[in-house]
């Protein structure tokens, strides 16, 4: 329960664009990360998922401004 508030709340801050959030995220992410690739002998299905979102969050993050440019504003 915890774990989704947490996220919740990186969530509303990404979202109202504070900026300690980005960061909060992208720490929070990479400590994922980490910890997904510490069971690697034992890896799973549901292990690589969660891993390959996680990266992709932080991907996203730390993509320059410029790069969205690629993406028309919704309609």
């Amino acid at each position: 329960m915890g774990l989704i508030l947490l996220s919740l709340a990186f969530a509303y801050g990404l979202w109202r664009q504070v900026g300690r959030a980005r960061i909060l995220t992208v720490g929070f992410a990479a400590f994922n990360i980490a910890y997904g690739l510490t069971g690697l002998p034992d890896i799973d299905a549901s292990t690589v998922l969660r891993t390959a979102g996680f990266a992709a969050v932080v991907g996203l993050l730390l993509a320059p401004e410029s790069s969205r440019q690629w993406f028309p504003p919704g309609t």
